[in-house]
C-alpha cells in the first residue's frame, strides 16, 4: 500500500496513474534485461571469447579519448591511478562485454 498524500479524488487518480506508469516501466526493464537479443552474435563477440575483449588498460584509453579532452592533466592522472589499483589486484584482464548491446 502506498500513501498518495491527498484527499482529492482527482489528485489521487493522477498520482496513481503516475505510480502505475513508473511500475510498468520498471517491470518492462526487468523483462527486457532477461530477454535474449536475436542475432546478438552479430553485434559483438560472445562473452567467453576473450580474444576480442578489451583489457582494463585499453578501456582506460578509450575512456580518456572523449572524456579527457580539454580536461586538466590531473583528470588523466587520477583515472590512470584508479585503473592501476585495479590492475595491481586483478591483473590487466579482458573486460567481458556480455551486457553491452554493441561494441565500439
Amino acid at each position: 500500500m502506498l500513501c498518495l498524500h491527498t484527499r482529492s479524488v482527482s489528485k489521487a487518480s493522477y498520482a496513481a496513474r503516475s505510480v502505475l506508469a513508473k511500475l510498468e516501466d520498471y517491470w518492462l526493464k526487468l523483462r527486457m534485461s532477461e530477454m535474449e537479443i536475436p542475432t546478438s552474435n552479430k553485434l559483438m563477440p560472445s562473452a567467453g571469447d576473450a580474444s576480442h575483449a578489451i583489457t582494463l588498460n585499453e578501456a582506460l584509453d578509450l575512456y580518456l579519448r572523449p572524456k579527457g579532452y580539454n580536461k586538466q592533466k590531473q583528470f588523466e592522472v587520477t583515472a590512470k591511478r584508479h585503473i592501476q589499483y585495479v590492475v595491481e589486484c586483478l591483473r590487466n584482464r579482458p573486460i567481458k562485454t556480455k551486457h553491452l548491446p554493441f561494441r565500439y
